[in-house]
């Protein structure tokens, strides 16, 4: 990341620093601001009607595949699937904080 894009994004919470599966359909994020949450997306994985994208997803071995992209700084599924992190780290319905601001 540039010096330039340091700054800006040190203003950003929902940056992710690092992810790792947790149990079921969740993962485990620590977030810039120093937020620690567990990210749920069943409400997504499972919809009604749900995309192409996000239907290998509902099997668990696959989904329990996801990880940490350090070049982009997000959750990464292996189908590329994904929310915008500042979804995932606002949405109260998705996520619920264990500790930080």
């Amino acid at each position: 990341m540039s010096e330039i894009n340091q700054g800006h994004a040190a203003k950003i919470s929902w940056i992710v620093e690092y992810a790792v599966w947790y149990e079921e359909y969740s993962v485990k994020a620590w977030f810039q601001d120093g937020s620690v949450k567990i990210v749920d997306p069943k409400s997504v994985v499972f919809k009604e009607g749900v995309g192409a994208m996000f239907k290998p997803l509902q099997d668990i071995k696959y989904f329990a595949q996801a990880s940490y992209d350090q070049e982009s700084e997000t959750i990464c599924l292996l189908n590329r699937a994904d929310t915008a992190p500042e979804y995932r780290y606002g949405n109260s319905d998705n996520c619920h904080v264990l500790t930080g601001k």
